[in-house]
């Protein structure tokens, strides 16, 4: 096992692989989604903190994201919308967020996506719950 700053290139295809094989087989039973992203939390959320980017892959799109939501990111931007922030969530330690443009606002409700309420500090403009299955704050 790596340190909790580095990851190795075997513990990045892992968490990789789960998010994809997650992705690819919608007929999975909730008991084993869940195995799998506790799974995917042990090997990367849990030694990983917000904005340490230890977690983040170069997407062929040339911006950098959390594994995990590598795949949905990448749908978004080959259909056009631009994203300008994401996270994970990192396990459940915070809110996961895809975050777009203005202009991209009433694309995401067509495709279904859920807006985050704006906090009381103006954070969360534009940001909309992921699709992806991960962990959520609280679980």
């Amino acid at each position: 096992m790596s340190d909790n700053k580095h990851f190795s290139n075997e513990e990045m295809f892992l968490a990789e692989s789960v998010a994809d094989y997650i992705e690819r087989h919608a007929d999975l039973n909730k008991l084993s989604v869940r195995a799998l992203l506790q799974f995917r939390k042990e090997i990367l959320c849990d030694r990983s903190e917000n904005q340490e980017y230890q977690c983040s892959v170069l997407t062929s799109h040339g911006y950098c994201c959390d594994t995990c939501l590598q795949s949905e990111l990448h749908n978004l931007w080959s259909i056009g919308i631009k994203t300008v922030g994401s996270c994970c969530g990192h396990g459940g330690k915070y809110e996961p967020y895809i975050q777009v443009t203005e202009q991209y606002v009433q694309k995401m409700h067509e495709l279904g996506y859920k807006q985050i309420p704006i906090d009381e500090f103006g954070n969360g403009k534009n940001a909309f719950i992921p699709k992806t299955e991960l962990i959520k704050k609280g679980l």
